[in-house]
C-alpha cells in the first residue's frame, strides 16, 4: 500500500510526468503498439506427397501460409524438415519453395508448394518438425508425430519425443 501512495504522490508532484510515462519516448502506448502490430504468420500443411514415383517427381509439401500482422511479409525459400527413423536416427532435409513470389500480404492466405530430393527414406520418418521462416517475426513450425501426418501441439510433440527417444516408446495414436 505504501508503494502505491509513493506512486500518487510522485505522480501528483508534476502532472506531466503521466504524459510521460504514457507516450512519451518509449512510453506504454509505443510498446502496446509495437506487440499489437508485431508480423505472425501462421502455416497449415495441406499435403505430405513423400514417396513419388515416375521420371521427373520430387517429394514435395504443399501448404498454406497466412499473415496476421499490418506490414506484409515474405517466406525465405528454404523449408528445413528434422525428422527421426524408426531406429531414432535424427535426419535433417531442406525442401525449397517452388514459387518466386512468397510475398504474404496482410490477412490473405496463399498456397505454396516446396520439394526436396528423392529419398527412400522419407515416407518412414517419424516425429518431424517442418520450420517455415518469414522475412519478419519469428519463426513458425509445424509438429508432425507419425508418417500418416498426425499434426500434434509442440508440447505434446516434446513429451512424446522424448518419450520417443530415450526408450522407443511410441504413443497411442488414438489418446
Amino acid at each position: 500500500m505504501k508503494s502505491l501512495y509513493s506512486v500518487f504522490r510522485y505522480l501528483s508532484e508534476d502532472p506531466l510526468r503521466l504524459l510521460t510515462i504514457i507516450g512519451g519516448s518509449g512510453g506504454m502506448a509505443y510498446w502496446v503498439g509495437l506487440i499489437r502490430n508485431r508480423s505472425r504468420v501462421v502455416v497449415w500443411l495441406i499435403e505430405e506427397r513423400l514417396s513419388v514415383s515416375g521420371s521427373n517427381a520430387r517429394p514435395d509439401i504443399r501448404f498454406e501460409a497466412e499473415s496476421f500482422g499490418r506490414e506484409p511479409t515474405s517466406l525465405l525459400r528454404p523449408v528445413h524438415l528434422v525428422a527421426y527413423t524408426p531406429k531414432r536416427v535424427k535426419l535433417r532435409f531442406a525442401y525449397h519453395i517452388r514459387e518466386n513470389d512468397r510475398s504474404l500480404r496482410a490477412y490473405s492466405p496463399k498456397i505454396f508448394a516446396a520439394d526436396t530430393e528423392p529419398d527412400e527414406i522419407l515416407p518412414l520418418l517419424w516425429f518431424k518438425k517442418y520450420t517455415f521462416s518469414p522475412t519478419r517475426g519469428m519463426k513458425r513450425r509445424l509438429y508432425i508425430r507419425t508418417a500418416a501426418g498426425d499434426v500434434i501441439s509442440c508440447t505434446r510433440y516434446l513429451r512424446e519425443l522424448v518419450a520417443f527417444r530415450l526408450w522407443g516408446k511410441v504413443p497411442d495414436q488414438a489418446a
